[in-house]
């Protein structure tokens, strides 16, 4: 198991807590290897923050947070019924950006288009699911994207700013290609002391 960045994927592990979970699609290696390409230009920076690994790259539809186990059977079964009614989806990764704004950044992302489909079903169906299950609404914009870097706010000086907006601009013509979306999935998320480890615990096809 690589120890680049944070985070690793696992599979097999009890959920006798409340777990938390999100609903996400997961990216093939040929994106991957394109997003650690533009998360190295960005580390040249000298850019204090924390780096998603490789294996915990996806584009995450909806964050469900601690889920009883008792409600994940009413959870699954929502999302198998859900998404066996939606199109696939043809997605890309084109540019990059900062959450919530250039002022005051948090969050360093890969910009998600989609050429052919629509995502917004699928955020949906997870929507609808969470509220089936029993779990609070989520009244958030969404904005489609994969995580690069999560910024530390006490050391972003105007300096800092000014390499990582260069850094940015140079990354404008990024694309990490497109793929055809035929399934989704069902993860479950627990910090580690070398950082959150995800679990897939359910895949969905599409149609």
């Amino acid at each position: 198991m690589t120890k680049r960045g944070h985070g690793a994927v696992r599979e097999g592990l009890p959920l006798e807590k409340p777990v938390r979970t999100f609903v996400a699609i997961s990216l093939p290696r040929t994106m991957i290897t394109r997003l650690i390409a533009l998360q190295d230009h960005l580390r040249k920076t000298g850019l204090r923050a924390s780096w998603p690994r490789p294996e915990t790259m996806h584009l995450t539809l909806r964050f469900l947070g601690d889920v009883a186990p008792v409600k994940l059977d009413t959870l699954k079964k929502a999302l198998e019924t859900g998404y066996a009614t939606c199109e696939p989806v043809r997605l890309a990764l084109n540019g990059a950006g900062v959450f919530p704004n250039r002022r005051r950044p948090k969050v360093v992302f890969a910009e998600v288009t989609v050429p052919a489909g629509n995502l917004a079903p699928l955020r949906a169906v997870a929507d609808l699911a969470a509220v089936q299950a029993g779990l609070p609404p989520d009244n958030k914009a969404f904005h489609p994207h994969v995580t690069l870097a999560r910024l530390r706010r006490d050391r972003l000086n105007a300096e800092a700013l000014a390499r990582l907006y260069h850094a940015l601009d140079d990354a404008g013509t990024f694309h990490a290609g497109a793929i055809d979306v035929s399934n989704v999935s069902l993860f479950s998320s627990r910090l580690s002391s070398g950082g959150a480890v995800h679990q897939v615990m359910a895949t969905y096809g599409l149609g």
